[in-house]
C-alpha cells in the first residue's frame, strides 16, 4: 500500500489553515456577542475620563486647550498660542471662582520664569493643542 505524501499534506493543511482563519475571525467579529461586547465599551463610563488630558504632576503642568487645571486653589485655562504671545485664563478661587482674569506669556526668551501664586513656572514646550509648564519652585505657606 502506498504512502501517503508528506509534502501534498502539509500544503492542503496550510491552505486549509489560510482559508479557515479568515473566515474565523470574520464570523467572531460579525457575531452578536462581540458587537454587544464593542457597545459596552464605547458607552463606558471611562470614555468620559478619556477626554480630559490636562494633567499635573509633581515637576510639570500639561495644559489642553480649553481645559481647566486647578493647581493650589488657582485655575488654568491654555486659550491660544501666537507669534509672540502665549494666552492663559487665570482663575483665582479663593477670590472669585467664576471671574477669569487674561495671562500673556512672551514667547521671546524661553527660558524666562514667571510666578502665579506662589509658584514658578518656565514653559517647556508649545503648541497649538497643549502647553507644557515646567514647575521651577513652590513657596508653600501654611
Amino acid at each position: 500500500m502506498p504512502t501517503p505524501n508528506r509534502k501534498g499534506l502539509i500544503g492542503i493543511l496550510f491552505i486549509f489553515l489560510v482559508l479557515a482563519i479568515p473566515f474565523a475571525i470574520a464570523y467572531y467579529v460579525t457575531s452578536s456577542n462581540y458587537n454587544e461586547k464593542i457597545k459596552k465599551w464605547r458607552t463606558s463610563p471611562q470614555d468620559s475620563q478619556l477626554t480630559n488630558h490636562s494633567k499635573v504632576t509633581a515637576d510639570q503642568v500639561l495644559l489642553i486647550k480649553d481645559e481647566k487645571v486647578v493647581i493650589n486653589r488657582t485655575g488654568l485655562v491654555y486659550k491660544s498660542n501666537d507669534q509672540a504671545v502665549i494666552k492663559l485664563d487665570l482663575y483665582l478661587l479663593d477670590l472669585d471662582p467664576e471671574q477669569s482674569y487674561p495671562l500673556c506669556i512672551q514667547r521671546m526668551n524661553p527660558k524666562k520664569t514667571f510666578w502665579i501664586q506662589n509658584t514658578q513656572y518656565s514653559v517647556a514646550s508649545v503648541n497649538k493643542q497643549s502647553l507644557k509648564l515646567k514647575i521651577l519652585d513652590r513657596y508653600l505657606t501654611p
